[in-house]
């Protein structure tokens, strides 16, 4: 169990972030807000050398920076956390972007921690976070020609459930995420605290899905967690001449809906959407959302179906209360200039829509449940659409785009244009050319 404490003095948001202002400002200083997030990167320790690596913080120094940060900000309420991913360009972290490439050669990334809060009263206390990591069992350590086989979803859980029973958390849980690692082969153990990593498009990697668990300090709550998996429909098989077809993620949502609704009591504690790989070959009608284990070859198109997770507690906290619907509203980054012969589009930054969601969010009153950021792909049509729940990761370059997805409480109806900022107009694409004419 990693825990942080409290013995660090709060940094400056430039320290804790690394220079890069991604939390939104709401006006003023007290001003209330439904929904923001404040981002802590993993600080350079040491540089590149001339055949090393470069290292950086570990996971769990960033939940000390946030411990430290919520010391400094009494009044603030966390709703979620979430581990995400970003690339390092040239070792520089930029969590704010919300369009990045993925190359086929080499390329490094950090693993960050975004806190979604939201405006409270002050407590006796400050808010104070910790984390598990939970890593499923390994049951056969593979070969030469066969990957090692794992503990499934479910048992990892009841692995879990028995830990915290035996041990019950100093608090009440926050929220729980899966969380994939990256391996390129099985050593006996993984770090899940591991902040900096390398890929490479044109090598195999394997993914081990961890469960990393967010949790509040305060009195043991006794809590045991349940999970249930929604997954899309699929409408097409693929063949020669075309490929799978899923039902969006909309529909997703709304069964998922339906789900809860049968069930008054329920006390969701967090819901996250996650990408599970299928293979070029699969033909059956359920996808086995339980493995933990898959693996992408190299130079080789990948197929993954995006499925809905919710996760639930049942224990003795004074707080928690069931929740009435599940809805999702996602916000897409405003493109701000276009794709042209020599140029990448251009998109808003994650902040800026982050300002759009705010705007949103008070318009409505939306009650939140939790915030999470997704990473989105151009489709068959080259629109990233965030309805959709099939992703191709093929051998060239792609486009990823960040977008910014939102589980709420109830039902709620879309605001009058009016109140909501505008959408800018699409620009020409910036220096489209390879010449300039005097």
């Amino acid at each position: 169990m990693a825990t942080a404490t409290d013995s660090m003095p709060p940094p400056s948001y430039a320290q804790v972030t690394g220079g890069v202002d991604t939390v939104v400002q709401h006006g003023g200083s007290g001003q209330e807000f439904p929904l923001s997030y404040v981002d802590f990167v993993p600080a350079l320790i040491t540089p590149r050398g001339f055949v090393k690596q470069p290292t950086y913080e570990r996971f769990g120094d960033l939940v000390i920076k946030a411990n430290s940060w919520l010391q400094a900000h009494p009044t603030i309420r966390i709703k979620t956390c979430e581990s995400f991913e970003v690339m390092v360009n040239i070792q520089q972290v930029n969590t704010d972007v919300s369009i990045r490439l993925d190359y086929q050669h080499m390329q490094a990334y950090v693993r960050c921690l975004r806190i979604w809060i939201q405006s409270g009263t002050q407590a006796a206390e400050p808010q104070q976070i910790g984390y598990l990591n939970v890593v499923p069992g390994c049951k056969q350590s593979g070969g030469w020609l066969s990957m090692p086989t794992f503990d499934t979803f479910s048992e990892t859980i009841n692995k879990l459930n028995e830990m915290l029973s035996a041990q019950p958390l100093p608090g009440q849980i926050l929220n729980l995420e899966t969380q994939d690692l990256k391996m390129y082969s099985w050593t006996g153990s993984v770090d899940p605290d591991e902040s900096y990593w390398v890929e490479s498009g044109n090598t195999g990697k394997a993914f081990l899905n961890i469960i990393r668990l967010f949790y509040e300090g305060a009195p043991p709550a006794h809590e045991q967690i349940g999970c249930v998996d929604f997954v899309p429909a699929c409408t097409q098989q693929a063949s020669f001449t075309r490929p799978f077809a899923f039902e969006p993620f909309s529909a997703v949502v709304l069964r998922a809906q339906e789900w809860i609704l049968q069930r008054t009591h329920l006390q969701v504690a967090s819901v996250q959407s996650i990408n599970y790989m299928i293979y070029s070959t699969w033909s059956s009608t359920v996808l086995d959302t339980q493995r933990t284990l898959f693996s992408e070859l190299s130079e080789s198109t990948t197929c993954y179906v995006r499925i809905l997770r919710v996760c639930y507690v049942s224990g003795t906290s004074p707080t928690r209360q069931p929740i009435t619907a599940l809805a999702c509203k996602t916000f897409v980054p405003c493109q701000l200039t276009q794709q042209g012969m020599f140029a990448q589009p251009t998109f808003e930054t994650q902040s800026e829509t982050m300002r759009r969601a705010l705007v949103w969010l008070q318009a409505t009153g939306a009650k939140v449940i939790s915030a999470e950021t997704v990473p989105l792909r151009r489709g068959p049509s080259l629109q990233f659409d965030p309805d959709a729940t099939l992703h191709v990761k093929g051998t060239t370059i792609g486009q990823e785009l960040l977008v910014l997805r939102i589980f709420l409480d109830g039902y709620y109806s879309e605001p009058p244009s009016e109140v909501l900022p505008p959408v800018p107009m699409i620009a020409p694409a910036v220096n489209d050319g390879c010449c300039t004419l005097l």
